[in-house]
């Protein structure tokens, strides 16, 4: 024990000031009183704000003047609707805290919770005691004995006795006389069938085993069973140095440790302390918590820097590698220029010269760019049969142009196409016509080129009568007509 309080005003002063060198630290009160409370009940199955609501007003009706009370769900109903069984609890006299919680509060102490003995011996009752019909377990306090029922594993109440004598018969006697009590309230209760006898599990020292075993005999109405107390501790997790201290006199039977223990390493932890009390403990949580992000951020940003850091450093590395064998490459390709012969003209004035050599290559004209959009048209209209294809430059589009010499500019490109009409044309002046139209329009839907037909298979008089070309140039009608134009395109 690191230190003791009286109850009286020099000891609530004293741990004022305890609580003032220790204000980073978390508090959990254990306390041991008789004056706790304990019913159980069922509720409907409600769920959120409805049953935390239904909840409170239970609270409130069974323990009217504390807010010292908690709640525990022991579980469901196996039939009907199913409701929810609940055991409430509450400290029936929140005076005795005052001075203790006003101290606390004055320090802004982070208090975690309020505890109790009593809804502690729950965590005993899963390994010690039987986990059907009712049991009634006996742990000793300092001065005390605590009697706490179960009923097929569910806690159902708990009291406190004092004990005036410490010697083993007298508190053999007590055991034997508070269990007596309990099983009248039990059958009185219809809990316990009033031939059957109650189970009884008493916690004592190594030691006093053999004591306690000589005063407390079985009846028709009591079965005891004595559970060594090291032995429960050590089960319980608790260190077997502090375990093996549980032995000697009825004096080392104090089970305060044991709950201290459980209160330190057991999650669920039911307790009766009001939101307003833990305040501070939440916010040292909360606290606690932005804290935690901001390592954790800081973390991420220290990875994420060293990630960059190691980033740059093998680019660094690559460019490096890279630069050195650009500088290898460069001087083997000095080594490679200066092992060829000498050239009538220097490397720079010869790459001017192939730079214009590409330029004027690049711009010259292809016979591609009006063979490409003939062919296309010549898909379109099978009916005409190309017989002669001539590519020829130009400076103007004037009929009869002769090719240019090789040293001139041109302006245009130009295709000239020689080509046969079937012989149903020759007479058909309407089919002959349209078919022109459509060699026109093919053509034209490319911007940038130009048709011209030679010579005109129709009279172009329009005051005169149309007349067949084949007829008035002597072709006979079975004859191919012929048909000759040209495609330009204005070069850049």
């Amino acid at each position: 024990m690191e230190q003791a309080f009286p109850g009286d005003a020099a000891g609530i002063a004293a741990f004022e000031s305890y609580l003032g060198r220790h204000t980073r630290s978390a508090f959990r009160l254990l306390v041991n009183l008789a004056e706790e409370s304990h019913r159980i009940d069922d509720i409907p199955p409600l769920r959120g704000r409805e049953r935390q609501a239904l909840i409170e007003r239970r609270l409130s009706h069974y323990f009217p003047g504390t807010a010292l009370t908690n709640v525990i769900s022991l579980g469901r109903r196996p039939a009907g609707r199913r409701d929810e069984i609940m055991l409430f609890s509450a400290c029936t006299r929140p005076d005795e805290f005052e001075p203790w919680l006003t101290a606390m509060r004055g320090r802004q102490t982070r208090l975690a919770g309020i505890h109790s003995t009593a809804l502690l011996t729950r965590r005993l009752a899963e390994t010690l005691l039987p986990p059907d019909g009712p049991v009634l377990l006996l742990t000793f306090g300092r001065s005390d004995l605590r009697q706490s029922v179960y009923r097929d594993g569910q806690f159902q109440f708990s009291r406190l006795t004092l004990l005036s004598d410490q010697a083993p018969r007298t508190a053999a006697a007590l055991c034997t006389t508070e269990a007596g009590k309990i099983r009248q309230y039990l059958v009185g209760q219809e809990m316990l069938d009033w031939q059957a006898p109650l189970q009884v599990t008493i916690l004592v020292p190594a030691d006093q085993v053999e004591a306690f075993r000589t005063h407390c005999r079985d009846s028709e109405e009591l079965r005891l069973n004595l559970a060594d107390l090291p032995t429960a501790a050590r089960n319980a997790g608790l260190d077997g140095t502090l375990a093996g201290t549980f032995t000697g006199t009825l004096a080392d039977a104090d089970s305060t440790p044991l709950f201290l223990h459980l209160l330190a390493t057991k999650r669920q932890r039911p307790q009766f302390a009001p939101r307003r009390e833990r305040r501070f403990f939440r916010l040292s949580r909360i606290r606690c918590g932005l804290r935690l992000g901001q390592a954790a951020l800081a973390a991420g940003v220290i990875g994420f820097s060293l990630s960059q850091a190691s980033a740059i450093h093998d680019l660094r590395r690559h460019a490096e590698l890279r630069q050195r064998q650009l500088q290898t490459a460069r001087q083997d390709h000095a080594a490679l220029i200066e092992s060829l012969p000498p050239l009538p003209i220097g490397a720079d004035a010869l790459r001017a010269l192939i730079d214009r050599h590409e330029a004027l290559a690049n711009r010259a004209p292809s016979p591609g760019d009006l063979y490409l959009p003939l062919s296309h048209v010549l898909d379109r209209l099978p009916q005409i049969a190309p017989q002669r294809i001539d590519w020829l430059l130009s400076d103007t589009l004037e009929p009869g142009t002769d090719p240019l010499p090789a040293n001139a500019t041109p302006s245009f490109a130009i295709v000239r196409v020689e080509a046969r009409l079937p012989p149903s044309l020759a007479t058909d002046h309407r089919a002959r016509t349209q078919l022109l139209e459509a060699l026109k329009t093919l053509v034209s839907r490319d911007a940038r080129l130009g048709i011209r037909i030679l010579p005109l298979p129709v009279d172009p008089d329009s005051g005169g009568t149309l007349r067949s070309d084949a007829a008035s140039a002597g072709i006979p009608a079975a004859t191919a007509l012929p048909l000759t134009f040209e495609i330009s395109r204005r070069l850049q």
